[in-house]
């Protein structure tokens, strides 16, 4: 019975993030190439990130207690999480969000499931730009946590703030090829 339910549940998470891929498509004027594989890697001069090349935007998870632990890794010359815009749509989870180019425009939105079962942008819950951002959602299960858009020069694309329910990582569905996830996983 346990089976069949968390099936179930797998399958409606599957048919929504389907619909909501096809629903928040938005046709771009350019289409970008991505790059060859390499193991070129460009950091982000104020965290000092490591970003592969084709990515523009890292994105991370801080569990509850390991925010010590993840400015360690990611913050130099005394920058904090403090030191970030803050939206706040809740208490339940941490997500930083960081550009490689500070000439980005980051959207948030609440995540609003649809009676049909399709997933859609809802009220702007904030607009940060020329910086990274720390957005604090509530409790997450079938609904993402947000959706968030970025800008930023050839680069747009819109992408659902959530967690698989296959491994509990984060997916970042159409954005997924120039994101970069620094969620510290044990």
């Amino acid at each position: 019975m346990r089976k069949k339910t968390i099936l179930v549940i797998l399958l409606i998470v599957a048919f929504l993030c389907t619909n909501f891929l096809v629903a928040c498509r938005q046709p771009q004027e350019e289409v970008m190439e991505l790059p060859a594989k390499t193991q070129e890697v460009e950091k982000n001069k104020e965290e000092g990130l490591a970003f592969p090349s084709n990515s523009v935007l890292a994105v991370g998870y801080i569990a509850p207690g390991e925010e010590q632990a993840f400015m360690e890794r990611y913050f130099t010359d005394g920058k904090t999480l403090t030191t970030l815009p803050t939206i706040h749509a809740g208490d339940a989870n941490t997500f930083v969000l960081l550009p490689k180019d500070r000439s980005t425009t980051i959207t948030v939105w609440e995540a609003v499931l649809e009676g049909n079962g399709t997933i859609k942008p809802g009220r702007t819950l904030g607009i940060v730009s020329d910086s990274g951002l720390v957005l604090r959602t509530g409790e997450t299960e079938v609904v993402p946590a947000a959706i968030v858009a970025y800008e930023s020069g050839n680069h747009t694309f819109t992408f659902p703030l959530q967690f698989s329910g296959e491994n509990g990582k984060l997916t970042f569905g159409d954005g997924a090829p120039f994101i970069t996830d620094i969620s510290i996983y044990d």
